[in-house]
């Protein structure tokens, strides 16, 4: 029997198999459906030092929370994963699983080389809660092809997808690998999507990482992040560059799903792409300079951007350019 736990704006347990419903936690947005929803499984990230809950659903639930917007989830995890990774006034719709995605990463002066050690569940579409179909922003996050083009088309608002989750695949020893972008079966999962959100890191797995034209022609907006040189915007078949924010790096997990959240915000909320790509460096920015999910808050972000556009004047008066880092998935 496949249990589904609502968590947060509806505060009850439902049972597919006998629709009975129990009490369940209260919060703050009890009365209100939320305007973020996020689909993706939360995982289990294995560190030397234990684990800690991560996925887009985290690092992007968190940065849209602290932006003010109201959030909801839809994953298939473990409760004590979702507990650990999400606050309380974060609605959650939970399809009941024994096992969370599972993904060890280990560090080296090389960088981190990530191993699969339990692939998961994928999110049955019927999971949606219907109220939820009509949220005004929908960030499709897989961690590890658990998002189904079936669960994409149940939304009706503006929808970004971080493909990073649907262009990993395993080698020896379960260690993740980018996929060659020919290998995914892209386009029916872009057609129902306004915003693609790509790292040079995702396109790994190809050659030239360059972006299918295919999947340029089936999106509206594309955004390519490229960490240190920040990100490149494909609007109206042009190309643009938006700069990294200047940052000092400390963690850059997470930096391009808290990219993605802060970009499909701004761009929700009336900003021209180029303007919600600033929008979202500064986010980035943050999120690099932390441990684990970072949250900053509208004036916070704000005043980032303005003290680097006061800098990058100041620069750009004496004919010089600093070096930035930035966003990265």
């Amino acid at each position: 029997m496949l249990n589904t736990t609502l968590q947060g704006g509806h505060d009850r347990i439902l049972s597919k198999a006998t629709g009975m419903a129990d009490s369940a936690r209260n919060t703050q947005h009890a009365a209100l459906e939320p305007d973020f929803v996020i689909a993706g499984n939360v995982a289990r990230d294995i560190t030397p030092s234990g684990w800690a809950p991560g996925g887009t659903a985290v690092y992007a639930g968190l940065v849209a929370r602290g932006l003010g917007r109201r959030v909801g989830v839809v994953t298939a995890a473990p409760p004590d994963v979702v507990a650990a990774g999400l606050p309380p006034d974060v609605a959650v719709a939970r399809a009941d699983v024994a096992e969370a995605t599972s993904f060890e990463n280990v560090y080296s002066a090389g960088g981190r080389v990530q191993y699969l050690r339990a692939t998961g569940s994928p999110i049955p579409p019927a999971l949606v809660p219907a109220a939820w179909t009509n949220a005004a922003v929908v960030l499709l996050g897989p961690v590890y092809h658990e998002v189904s083009v079936a669960l994409a088309a149940r939304f009706t608002g503006m929808i970004g997808v971080c493909a990073q989750g649907f262009l990993r695949r395993t080698g020896p020893e379960s260690r993740v690998t980018p996929m060659p972008p020919a290998e995914w079966d892209a386009l029916p999962v872009l057609r129902h999507v306004h915003v693609l959100f790509l790292s040079e890191e995702d396109l790994g797995g190809g050659t030239g990482r360059e972006v299918p034209p295919a999947w340029l022609a089936a999106v509206p907006v594309t955004v390519l992040t490229a960490g240190p040189r920040g990100a490149r915007l494909h609007v109206d078949g042009r190309w643009s560059e938006t700069p990294a924010i200047p940052a000092t790096e400390l963690d850059p997990t997470g930096a391009g799903d808290s990219f993605a959240a802060a970009f499909l915000i701004a761009l929700n909320e009336g900003a021209a792409p180029p303007d919600a790509a600033r929008f979202a460096a500064a986010v980035a920015a943050f999120a690099v300079e932390g441990q684990g999910p970072q949250a900053p808050d509208r004036a916070s972000v704000t005043a980032r951007i303005e003290r680097h556009s006061v800098r990058g004047s100041e620069h750009m008066a004496h004919g010089t350019r600093h070096a930035t880092l930035g966003p990265r998935s």
